[in-house]
C-alpha cells in the first residue's frame, strides 16, 4: 500500500464528513484511512462508522482517551500500513488529485523520503484564502505546512515519533530533525494538497506557537529572531 492518511478527531462530528468525502473522491485509490479518535461524545463515532462502510474496508479507526494531538498522531503512525504517511486535520479537505500528484512526484524521484505540495489556507469563516509552500530551507524561520507533506513511515524509525513534550509544534520539530538536520531527500510538487482552515489549536493560540517555535529552534541549535517574531505575532494577534 502506498499511502496512509491519518486523521485525529475529538468531537468532530460536524467537521469530519468534509474531510472524508474529499478522500473518497481521490483519483488515486492506493490508500487507507486511519482515524484516531479521542473518545468523542458528540456523534463523531457514528460518522466514522457510517464512513467505514463507504470506504469498504479502507478505513480503520480507534477511539480512546489520549494525552493530546501528538499522542493521537503517534498512535496513527504505529498502526498505519502505508509506505508513505499524510496527516491531515478533521475539517480540512484535500484536492481530488492530491494523492495522484504525490504519487507522480515520488515515481519521478525514486530516492524521495518525502514530497510536499502547496497548502491553501482559509480563514475560519471560509471567506478568504491564500496559498503557501514553505520549503526545507525555510525551516529555521518558518514551519512547513505539515498537512501537505507526504513522507515515508520509516523516517520515524530514524528520527523517532512526534515529540509529545511539545503541545503545538511537534510536527515542526519532526520536520527540523528529519528534513533540515537529517539530510533526507525531500521534493516539492506544484499543486495544492490540503485546504487548511484556521480554526484549530495552533490558529487559536498563536502566541503559544511562537514560544514553542523559539524553544524548538534553541533546542536544535538554530538561530531565533525573537524580536521579529514577536512583532509578527502581535500584528496577527490583533487582527
Amino acid at each position: 500500500m502506498k499511502f496512509s492518511i491519518i486523521i485525529c478527531t475529538y468531537n468532530s462530528a460536524g467537521r469530519l464528513p468534509k474531510t472524508l468525502d474529499s478522500i473518497l473522491a481521490q483519483a488515486c485509490d492506493d490508500f487507507e484511512v486511519i482515524v484516531v479518535d479521542g473518545a468523542s461524545t458528540d456523534g463523531t463515532l457514528d460518522v466514522i462508522k457510517d464512513y467505514a462502510e463507504k470506504f469498504a474496508g479502507k478505513l480503520r479507526w480507534i477511539s480512546e482517551k489520549d494525552s493530546g494531538i501528538y499522542n493521537a498522531m503517534n498512535k496513527g503512525v504505529k498502526i498505519a500500513n502505508g509506505e508513505f504517511l499524510n496527516v491531515i486535520g478533521a475539517g480540512d479537505w484535500i484536492e481530488r488529485d492530491a494523492l495522484e500528484n504525490a504519487r507522480k512526484c515520488i515515481e519521478g524521484n525514486p530516492d524521495a523520503d518525502a514530497v510536499y505540495g502547496k497548502t491553501r489556507i482559509w480563514d475560519k469563516n471560509l471567506q478568504n484564502n491564500h496559498t503557501v509552500q514553505t520549503s526545507v530551507k525555510d525551516l529555521p524561520i518558518l514551519p512547513m505546512q505539515h498537512p501537505s507533506l507526504v513522507y515515508k513511515k520509516t523516517l520515524h524509525d530514524r528520527f523517532w515519533m512526534y515529540d509529545e513534550k511539545y503541545r503545538i509544534v511537534a510536527d515542526y520539530v519532526f520536520c527540523i530533525k528529519a528534513f533540515y538536520l537529517g539530510g533526507t531527500s525531500v521534493f516539492p510538487f506544484d499543486s495544492v494538497v490540503d485546504n487548511f482552515v484556521m480554526d484549530g489549536m495552533s490558529s487559536k493560540n498563536r502566541f503559544g506557537v511562537l514560544l514553542e517555535n523559539i524553544r524548538a529552534r534553541r533546542e536544535y541549535g538554530m538561530k531565533t529572531y525573537i524580536l521579529r517574531e514577536f512583532k509578527f505575532y502581535i500584528k496577527n494577534l490583533i487582527k
